[in-house]
């Protein structure tokens, strides 16, 4: 009796329990958010203009996926090798990288839109969209590293506050728009996005206290050196997964308009809560996964197959759950745009694609943690020429069907390559 008392009195156990708790309501106000945020805009938008949206948004998750492997996911797993005390000036180094980085691409896209805008007349009708684009990556971007930086330095109510801020000033812009009558388009729907990322980003800045001015350029020199290491690897990875698992929305795009990237991603919401709460699970895993290879690699292994087996179950029960529901929630979920008929097929593809993902996600983790981020790469671009190839030829016989059918066997797979590379890796430690 005395035993459980103490145990329910445990410091260490209320912390654990208050962590948790945070990060599982962090999880859903930044994926609910997002999850929401489609659900409204497949209702509003014409099918042709989702589908533009969601091209808009495939560009923001390459970008936001560049500045995560150069930076982001390199401060998570450097950051543990560093001294306690030099690790607050380290994370402030990786985000004066980062905006150095965001500036540079700003500075090439503004000048190859401008010169687009005179040159090529078709174009000019996407030039707004473009800016809509860049203005949503860049605030995208440096959200994500203010909500990283919280999980790495174990403040998780930090992150719940930017992911909660950047919700509140979403709901509020769609909400003026819709009050005064706003003729929403996807260019308008990706500039408030860039607006709410942008406020949410200043309030991530604040709260966190980084001490920028401490920083010198030999410190911002080797800090990017030691990043680019690995980085560069990462980079050609995140490439080659974008052009895989987004190989969808430029094929479609290529080869049915933008009206078949809508199709593929109406049918996408309907598991759109497990492809967004993946970046946040992941905020909380990556730390806790990089500082047990310092300290207990056998733990790290199997902490890791735990928690990628638990997602693979959730998925397969989800899938299960949603095919038995689908008549049922299909009209409150998508309206009157799109029938299930049409949709039904897709949406069991993406559920297969989604239990797929969970899978490879896990692997990925932890090959990211022990910083093989070479081995991740090379892997990922075999299957990336896989998946590319096959969605194209399968899209031309099949049509959507066929190319999300693409997507499918590259992440089936990625995911079966990557775990058998850490299988070899377990054996030689």
């Amino acid at each position: 009796m005395k035993r459980t008392t103490s145990s329910l009195h445990n410091p260490k156990l209320k912390g654990f329990a208050k962590t948790f708790s945070v990060s599982f309501l962090n999880q859903i106000v930044g994926s609910g958010s997002n999850f929401l945020l489609g659900l409204y805009l497949v209702r509003v938008l014409m099918p042709e203009d989702f589908g533009l949206y969601g091209i808009g948004f495939a560009i923001v998750l390459l970008f936001t996926g560049f500045g995560n492997a150069l930076f982001l996911t390199q401060m998570v797993v450097h950051l543990p090798d560093k001294m306690p005390e030099h690790r607050n000036d380290y994370a402030s180094s990786m985000l004066i990288m980062l905006m150095a980085f965001c500036l540079v691409v700003s500075i090439l896209i503004c000048c190859i839109g401008v010169s687009a805008n005179y040159i090529l007349v078709d174009v000019r009708q996407y030039v707004v969209f473009s800016f809509a684009v860049l203005a949503a990556s860049i605030a995208n971007l440096m959200k994500w590293y203010f909500i990283r930086h919280a999980f790495s330095f174990k403040k998780e109510t930090n992150a719940l506050t930017v992911n909660a801020s950047w919700a509140i000033i979403c709901l509020l812009l769609f909400v003026f728009a819709k009050y005064i009558q706003f003729d929403l388009t996807a260019s308008v729907a990706l500039f408030f996005c860039a607006i709410a990322g942008t406020f949410s980003s200043i309030i991530g800045f604040f709260i966190n206290n980084l001490p920028l001015r401490k920083n010198c350029n030999r410190a911002i020199i080797s800090d990017f050196k030691e990043a680019f290491q690995g980085g560069r690897w990462a980079l050609g990875g995140v490439s080659v997964t974008w052009l895989q698992s987004q190989a969808y929305v430029y094929i479609s795009a290529i080869l049915f308009g933008t009206v078949g990237v809508a199709f593929a991603n109406a049918a996408k919401i309907f598991i759109s809560p497990f492809t967004f709460i993946i970046p946040a699970v992941n905020s909380i895993v990556l730390p806790r996964l990089a500082e047990q290879r310092s300290k207990d690699h056998k733990q790290m292994m199997t902490f890791s197959f735990h928690y990628s087996l638990a997602f693979f179950t959730f998925g397969l029960c989800y899938l299960i759950f949603l095919m038995l529901t689908l008549e049922l929630i299909f009209p409150l979920v998508i309206g009157d745009k799109y029938t299930i008929y049409e949709l039904k097929p897709l949406i069991v593809l993406w559920g297969i694609v989604m239990v797929f993902q969970l899978v490879r996600n896990g692997a990925s983790n932890l090959l990211q943690a022990l910083k093989s981020f070479k081995a991740l790469m090379l892997n990922n671009l075999v299957s990336g020429v896989v998946a590319i190839s096959f969605t194209y030829m399968l899209a031309i016989q099949f049509g959507v069907l066929g190319a999300l059918s693409g997507v499918a066997i590259g992440e089936f797979l990625l995911s079966i390559m990557l775990w058998n590379k850490i299988k070899k890796l377990n054996k030689v430690n």
